[in-house]
């Protein structure tokens, strides 16, 4: 039946010298492996008879059996609606943390990132159709996988008939990846001609910090500086060139599968399962890369087989793998986000004294360390809204490097506690520290050695401080020690470390009697011990130790 219905079309393409046929197939033996435009118009002409047909190459021949009613066209749909609701959420995300808006405006993130990387993907599937559609191929939808946070991870090729020849397989996957890279190049230029390279303080990354793929070390950060965070649309090209990457890996039925399995053949599957196996490693840290697994082991398959294996591309046709390495070698980054800081700080002081009703200037010494691979300009903000500026003798921090910055806070205080939070911005992360300032009317009734308030000595490494209680009452008070250097306070045997505070509360003070207090520096330190009493009313003690 087979034989009767497809011998013609057989040998109009192929001379065969034998055929066996039984219930399932039909097999013709042939000497001549002809050429692939010939087994493609054979395809063409066998399709369009209910048949399809592949060849073996040991002995030569062609295997003609009815095409498979197995339809896969709901799954692709499923996982193309899916992988559309994770590119669109990661567009509005993105969009509403970068700005730090959340409201109707953030569907501009469709617009700005969903959109253009869905371009990417469109242009990556354009050239394979151009590709197959030239020669006489019918197209067949890929499996897209969705990877929320990210967008999307690409796409894995039917395995259905459309790669038919090795030349085929070699085409089609590297019209994907070349163009892929070079539309995720243009939109990561555009995204930084419209966002600017510049760090806004109006940026709040959603992610701790991007990790970068090779090519931005070979100059791309000329374009877009790792200390910043990418504008939607240059973040869209940032997926786009790491997805691409991925699917130029030689697994299964990705774009870089279809070229290497087109050019070492049977000895493909050892490397599809290498690589299967570090994509898995690399799936306990960054546990989307599990989608694309699931995709390619369970609904495609682990290596691509080309219908007719008999006949071997060119040399030139296999030059094009070599592309597909250094896109690979450029573009793709084992773990997409990171957890940890590059960047750190450290606010030299956390607590200040103020006096209330007068102007004052409140310098807050901040060191930035750069601890990552790139240049970085640090920016700044602080909260609640007050009136700063900051001084530094330099803008950027180089890689290794650390910088002192100095905060201003300028306000006319009135009595009371006052607690700021202090932003740096480095583009991909956003650290706080947070700092106190007391504002406290002098209170006569609360006195220190000498009987004064305020207090300012100078002493040595070891030295008693005395507070005294002149009301004809006792007293509730809060006595807050902070300094610039560690200092041991003996009554409590408490430790207190450079630039932190202790807080002694509900201390009682009897009416005509006194608090002791015996501190010890480990070196030069000036000390400041604030007494707190009701109304934001209290003592300050300054001593220098020598």
């Amino acid at each position: 039946m087979i034989f009767q219905e497809t011998n013609e079309i057989i040998n109009k393409y192929y001379k065969y010298y034998k055929y066996e046929e039984n219930e399932y197939s039909c097999v013709f033996y042939i000497n001549d492996p002809g050429s692939d435009d010939d087994f493609i118009k054979m395809l063409e002409s066998l399709n369009g008879i209910g048949y399809t047909a592949f060849t073996n190459d040991d002995p030569m021949s062609i295997v003609v059996i009815r095409n498979s009613s197995t339809k896969s066209i709901l799954l692709k749909l499923i996982m193309f609606m899916v992988t559309l609701i994770s590119i669109a959420a990661t567009g509005i995300i993105y969009y509403s943390y970068y700005y730090n808006i959340h409201n109707i405006y953030d569907l501009y993130g469709i617009i700005l990132f969903s959109l253009p990387l869905l371009s990417i993907l469109f242009i990556r599937e354009l050239s394979k159709y151009i590709i197959l559609k030239r020669m006489n191929i019918k197209y067949e939808m890929p499996i897209f996988v969705p990877a929320p946070g990210f967008g999307t991870l690409g796409m894995v090729n039917s395995n259905k008939r459309q790669f038919s020849t090795y030349k085929v397989s070699i085409y089609a996957g590297s019209a994907s990846i070349f163009s892929g890279f070079f539309a995720s190049m243009i939109f990561i230029i555009i995204g930084n001609a419209i966002g600017g390279s510049q760090m806004a303080e109006i940026i709040y990354s959603p992610l701790k910090s991007l990790n970068f793929p090779e090519i931005y070390y070979l100059g791309l950060n000329r374009i877009l500086p790792q200390d910043v965070m990418p504008y939607p649309v240059a973040f869209a090209g940032w997926s786009g060139l790491i997805t691409t990457a991925i699917n130029a890996l030689p697994v299964g039925y990705l774009d870089g599968g279809l070229i290497f399995s087109s050019i070492i053949n049977k000895r493909f599957k050892y490397v599809s399962y290498a690589f299967l196996g570090i994509l898995g490693i690399i799936g306990i840290i960054y546990y989307y890369y599990m989608f694309i697994l699931i995709a390619i082991i369970i609904v495609t398959g682990l290596k691509p087989v080309t219908l007719n294996n008999i006949v071997i591309p060119k040399a030139s046709v296999k030059a094009l793998a070599i592309g597909a390495i250094i896109i690979i070698v450029m573009g793709f980054v084992p773990v997409p986000y990171h957890d940890y800081n590059n960047v750190s700080i450290h606010v030299y002081q956390n607590d200040y004294v103020v006096t209330p009703a007068r102007p004052e200037n409140v310098s807050i010494k901040v060191i930035i360390s750069n601890n990552g691979p790139s240049l970085i300009r640090p920016e700044f903000s602080v909260s609640p809204d007050v009136k700063y500026h900051v001084l530094s003798n330099k803008s950027c921090l180089e890689p290794g490097h650390s910088g002192i910055f100095i905060i201003e806070i300028h306000k006319k205080f009135r009595p009371g506690i006052y607690k700021y939070s202090i932003y740096v911005y480095t583009g991909a992360q956003k650290l706080t520290d947070g700092i106190n300032i007391y504002s406290l009317m002098a209170n006569s009734g609360i006195l220190f050695n000498n009987m004064t308030n305020p207090y300012y000595g100078v002493s040595s490494k070891n030295f008693t401080l005395n507070i005294y209680n002149t009301f004809d009452q006792s007293i509730n008070v809060t006595i807050l020690i902070f300094s610039t250097g560690n200092v041991y306070y003996h009554t409590g045997n408490i430790t207190i470390d450079m630039g932190k505070s202790y807080a002694m509360k509900n201390v009682i003070i009897n009416s005509g009697s006194s608090f002791k207090m015996d501190i010890t520096s480990n070196g030069h330190a000036r000390i400041w011990i604030v007494i707190i009493y009701k109304n934001y009313s209290g003592a300050m003690a300054t001593i220098n130790l020598n």
